[in-house]
C-alpha cells in the first residue's frame, strides 16, 4: 500500500495537468446540469490568498492543485461534497499533524494534504507525487497493519481523479452516489 511504498516511488512527479481540457469538461457539466446552474460558483483564489496558505503550511501546493484554486474556484466541485475552500482544508492538515499523533500513536504522513472531507473518512493529495489518497480513519487503537491498510490509493493524479469525476454521469443521470465511479 502507499505508506509502505519506497520514498522515491511515492514521489514521482505526475503527469502535465491539461487545465483547459478538465475546465471544459466542467464547464460542460455544469451546463447540462439544472441543479449547478442554480448553484452560485466559488471564486478562484489570487496569488497572495495561495501564497498564504503555502507559508502558513510550510510548503508550496502541488502544482495541479494550486492550478485548480488559482483557475477553476477555491473548492465547491470534485467528487463527494467536493473539495473544500483552501484554508479548510489546511487547517485540517494542521490539526491531523498535531492531533493523530496523541490520538492514534501514530504521526500524520508529512505532505499529505486533506482536500475532501466525508463522514471521517478523507480524500487527500500526495504533495510531492499529485497521487491521490483515501484515508479512511481506523479505530484509535489499531495494529500498524491496520493503520497502513487505512491509505488506499485512488488515482495516480488530480487529473486522473477529477478526470474520472467529470466522466461519469450525476446522480440525476442515474450515476453513483457521490458523483463519480470509484477505483475498481
Amino acid at each position: 500500500n502507499w505508506l509502505r511504498m519506497p520514498q522515491e516511488w511515492r514521489h514521482r512527479q505526475a503527469p502535465a495537468f491539461p487545465m483547459s481540457v478538465l475546465w471544459k469538461k466542467i464547464n460542460d457539466a455544469a451546463a447540462a446540469d439544472e441543479m449547478a446552474k442554480e448553484m452560485k460558483p466559488i471564486e478562484p483564489l489570487d496569488e497572495k490568498e495561495v501564497a498564504k496558505v503555502q507559508k502558513s503550511l510550510g510548503r508550496k501546493l502541488p502544482p495541479q492543485l494550486r492550478q485548480l484554486y488559482l483557475e477553476i474556484g477555491d473548492g465547491g466541485y470534485g467528487p463527494f461534497s467536493g473539495l473544500r475552500r483552501l484554508s479548510d482544508w489546511a487547517k485540517d492538515y494542521s490539526k491531523l499533524l498535531a492531533d493523530t499523533p496523541k490520538e492514534r500513536g501514530r504521526d500524520w504522513p508529512e505532505g499529505l494534504l486533506p482536500i475532501v472531507y466525508m463522514n471521517g473518512k478523507r480524500i487527500c493529495v500526495d504533495a510531492e507525487s499529485g497521487e491521490v489518497i483515501l484515508w479512511t480513519k481506523p479505530p484509535k487503537k489499531v495494529s500498524e497493519k491496520k493503520w497502513l491498510a487505512s491509505f488506499i490509493p485512488q488515482s495516480p493524479s488530480m487529473e486522473a481523479w477529477l478526470g474520472r469525476w467529470v466522466d461519469t454521469p450525476t446522480q440525476a443521470q442515474d450515476g453513483p452516489e457521490g458523483g463519480w465511479n470509484p477505483p475498481a
